[in-house]
């Protein structure tokens, strides 16, 4: 993840990153490139990795933002089901905010010192959404891997 996280750095995608905020995607690396997919995922089973992540961080309040199924031009993310597993396993106080319609920004939340926001989906307001968007980064790993995600404003945390 050292390569990720120098990608992240070196191209300052995490500049003006929103602070306690949580991004999720899926980082694929093949050909000794890396590619960021914000809006997708193939194993939903990831989602226990990212409910026991941010159980570990025992937050007060959650805001999960994510998209429903009245979003033009796609389909709810995460899916309907998959929301409700993670608000249900989640040991905070949750609120969500569906972001719609697209492209209409994520607002800045008022967090407490002990909240976080965590985001599924695209938001046409934060940098490392709108400069990785179809761009490979030349990565110095040959191995090929789909590596699900959440990212900071520091970091890329690997959930499996």
């Amino acid at each position: 993840m050292q390569n990720i996280n120098k990608i992240l750095h070196d191209n300052k995608l995490l500049y003006r990153f929103p602070a306690s905020t949580y991004q999720f995607c899926i980082v694929r690396i093949k050909d000794s490139k890396a590619e960021f997919l914000i809006n997708t995922v193939k194993d939903t089973g990831i989602y226990d990795n990212v409910v026991k992540y941010i159980n570990d961080q025992n937050f007060d309040t959650v805001f999960i933002t994510a998209r429903s199924e009245k979003e033009p031009y796609t389909t709810a993310f995460p899916a309907v089901d998959d929301l409700k597993t993670i608000v249900n396993n989640l040991n905070s106080k949750v609120n969500i905010f569906y972001q719609e319609p697209w492209p209409e920004a994520v607002p800045k939340f008022k967090l407490g010192k002990n909240d976080c926001v965590l985001r599924f989906g695209y938001d046409e307001s934060i940098k490392f959404n709108t400069k990785t968007v179809d761009v490979l980064f030349d990565i110095n790993d040959s191995a090929d891997a789909v590596i699900p995600c959440l990212i900071n404003n520091k970091k890329i945390i690997p959930l499996c």
